[in-house]
């Protein structure tokens, strides 16, 4: 009966969180509407976590696990949100692009896009560049806003955080304690 399940080795996930963050361009593309008007000057941030062991990708892509990537204008000004939590949001990399998706595709259909690009052989981290582009056939609107400067990184390991902080507290508490002893 077990030679019918088969041999397969089991392998864990390495499931890695990454902060990403970028910088769109002083103006949307000539001819654009909507949001990405908006983003002139603007920037995002946030989190995703994919598992690392699938990067880079060259076949059909990775889903990432969880995400939530929010888009400002250049005033701080919160514009748009993607998120695991919304349930027409899908976010997912495929060779060296990393796509968090908006789709609604009741008639008449509508999307936004943040594209971002990496260095080939990518596998998490590293600068990145890239773009918005956004549809919504309710005001017409269509456009597209490059991004110019970014990065994604990992996050920090609780553990690091906190070794950190142990050995700054040693530090200054070693450091009063030689000043004392002066």
């Amino acid at each position: 009966m077990l030679g019918a399940v088969g041999t397969a080795p089991a392998t864990a996930a390495s499931i890695t969180a990454f902060n990403i963050s970028g910088q769109f361009a002083p103006e949307a593309v000539t001819g654009s509407v909507g949001l990405p008007t908006l983003l002139g000057g603007g920037y995002f941030k946030g989190t995703y976590e994919v598992d690392t062991d699938k990067l880079p990708d060259n076949g059909p892509g990775v889903f990432l696990q969880n995400w939530e990537v929010s888009l400002f204008d250049s005033s701080n000004n919160f514009v748009k949100k993607f998120s695991k939590s919304t349930p027409s949001n899908s976010a997912f990399i495929q060779t060296n692009a990393l796509r968090f998706t908006e789709a609604d595709f009741t008639p008449p259909p509508s999307f936004s896009v943040l594209s971002v690009i990496f260095p080939p052989g990518f596998k998490g981290e590293g600068k990145i560049q890239g773009g918005f582009q956004d549809y919504n056939p309710f005001d017409g609107s269509f456009g597209s806003i490059a991004i110019v400067a970014g990065k994604s990184e990992p996050v920090p390991e609780p553990f690091t955080i906190a070794g950190t902080a142990v050995a700054g507290a040693m530090g200054l508490w070693m450091k009063r304690k030689q000043q004392k002893a002066s």
